[in-house]
């Protein structure tokens, strides 16, 4: 978790104090390289599914220990919201007008999965910025069994300016964690809970050979992978276009964290996402931070199980790979810098 605290702080202090002889040191980029992942540890540990008793062995944290992004995007909107709330308190007191927005006022934050498996424990703990009650899940002949949760980063307003959202693989109890309906509808959750208006869940369906089926993928021809490629890219955009963006860009936020996860790359165990993919969705989500002149994006490794790297492909136009080893780590430039100067990487020890 300290790394990804540490890329907090590199991006937040432009807003607080740096002096204009280290504005060259500046960024709004960073790429957290740390294990394990975190995305699927909740806010009590495993977080069970609606497909809990269809599928028991679902149930678990999935590698994950502590949930790095959460961590640090609660570590962001406590630690720097408290100072945006004291800038704003000075300068009312001095009868000057402000700005309703950071660094005078707490950042909007806003978590993007990409990891190919729902961030189902991430969602739980951004569910829980919000009092709500939450049942174990029991056979539906016992008697119900809940308890309230509610765990707060900094104020009543959290919920209301911190947003997820997740884009997953999504096959019911065939594929692990078994969550993240469009609906949003988990069971575990009371009723007037269900349905939350900072959680978005996109689910992308299984192409060519199922991920369940190793055998199979592994008698792709060329041909078959190419074309299971291009239907997962052609679904991957278009949900996160239509799904995601036009979302994410009315939430206006300040901050945006990816959960980026690459178990989705073609040369993986599960999807069939190219560089490429990953290349465009990191331009989408800066493209929005920068175009609301917000903080800076926030990379946290996750997923991924290929011990290779990568095959080069040949392509052409947007899918050029000469921009594809930025696309796997999300550090696309600061604006008016290139990609190694605007953009800073740390890992963990």
């Amino acid at each position: 978790c300290g790394a990804a605290i540490q890329a907090v702080d590199t991006l937040m202090k432009k807003s607080f104090g740096a002096s204009s002889e280290s504005r060259e040191e500046q960024f709004s980029r960073a790429f957290v390289v740390g294990r394990p992942p975190g995305h699927h540890a909740g806010p009590y540990g495993c977080v069970p599914s609606e497909m809990h008793w269809q599928r028991p062995d679902m149930t678990s944290s999935g590698f994950c220990l502590l949930n790095v992004v959460a961590v640090a995007a609660a570590y962001a909107r406590q630690h720097y919201g408290r100072m945006a709330m004291t800038n704003a308190a000075l300068s009312n007191s001095a009868g000057s007008s402000y700005p309703t927005r950071f660094p005078f006022h707490p950042p909007k934050i806003a978590i993007v999965d990409i990891d190919i498996h729902h961030g189902n424990g991430t969602e739980e703990i951004v569910r829980g910025l919000k009092p709500h009650t939450v049942f174990l899940p029991l056979p539906s002949s016992w008697a119900p069994v809940g308890r309230t949760n509610y765990r707060p980063w900094l104020n009543e307003r959290d919920s209301e300016e911190v947003l997820f959202a997740s884009v997953h693989l999504f096959a019911e109890s065939r594929f692990y964690p078994c969550s993240g309906r469009e609906t949003a509808e988990e069971s575990c959750g009371s009723d007037d809970f269900k349905r939350s208006s900072n959680v978005i869940n996109i689910e992308l369906s299984p192409v060519g050979a199922n991920p369940w089926e190793a055998r199979s993928r592994a008698r792709l021809t060329a041909a078959q992978k190419e074309e299971s490629c291009r239907i997962a890219s052609e679904e991957f955009r278009s949900k996160v276009s239509s799904q995601l963006m036009p979302q994410l860009s009315a939430f206006e936020p300040d901050l945006v964290f990816i959960s980026a996860g690459f178990d989705g790359h073609c040369d993986d165990l599960y999807h069939f996402l190219t560089e490429a993919d990953l290349h465009w969705v990191t331009q989408q989500l800066c493209q929005v931070v920068d175009s609301n002149n917000g903080v800076g994006v926030i990379s946290v490794l996750e997923g991924g199980y290929s011990l290779s790297a990568p095959k080069a492909k040949k392509t052409t136009g947007s899918n050029s790979s000469s921009a594809n080893s930025s696309a796997a780590v999300g550090a696309v430039g600061t604006r008016g810098r290139t990609a190694s100067s605007g953009a800073v990487s740390v890992s963990n020890p």
